[in-house]
């Protein structure tokens, strides 16, 4: 593929897919399916993407990995990618649509805690259940603080995706 094709690509299924912001690694895993065998790393796809006014990447802010390098493969699996982000300029979310898609992701985090603690296991000891409960009082604080900044006019079930 020429780099003008791996663009046009690239825009194609940033255009097509559900969500507006997409991890590189995801978007290189769709162009693979779409095409079979690329011939180019993802590095390159950063490069190309950055160096083209019709994306927009954004760089993790994370100072700590989510999970160890040898667990991408699974976590990727299960569609969670490390890594910057691209979007397309031409879907550029309005306030509003942000504001839903973070308090959706803050409430299936939530929700995700809760699963999580209804199945712990019951050898925990007292420091690591204290542990578990302060992060998931944190999650909820922060639900809070972003459903004060999202106002009423946000939808609270949030989006989708």
């Amino acid at each position: 593929m020429t780099d003008d094709e791996i663009k046009q690509l690239a825009e194609t299924i940033l255009l097509e897919e559900d969500e507006f912001l997409i991890p590189i690694l995801k978007l290189y895993d769709l162009m693979d399916e779409e095409k079979n065998n690329l011939k180019f790393e993802p590095d390159h796809l950063i490069e190309l993407l950055n160096r083209d006014d019709r994306f927009v990447l954004l760089n993790s802010q994370s100072t700590q990995e989510p999970w160890p390098d040898e667990d991408d493969e699974t976590m990727q699996s299960l569609g969670y990618y490390k890594g910057p982000r691209v979007m397309h300029k031409d879907r550029m979310p309005s306030r509003e649509v942000m504001m839903q898609a973070i308090t959706g992701k803050m409430q299936n985090t939530l929700s995700s805690l809760k699963s999580a603690y209804h199945v712990m296991p019951d050898n925990l000891s007292d420091d690591e259940e204290e542990e578990f409960l302060q992060v998931m009082q944190r999650v909820k604080d922060l639900s809070k603080k972003i459903d004060d900044v999202a106002g009423p006019e946000t939808d609270q079930d949030g989006p989708d995706n």
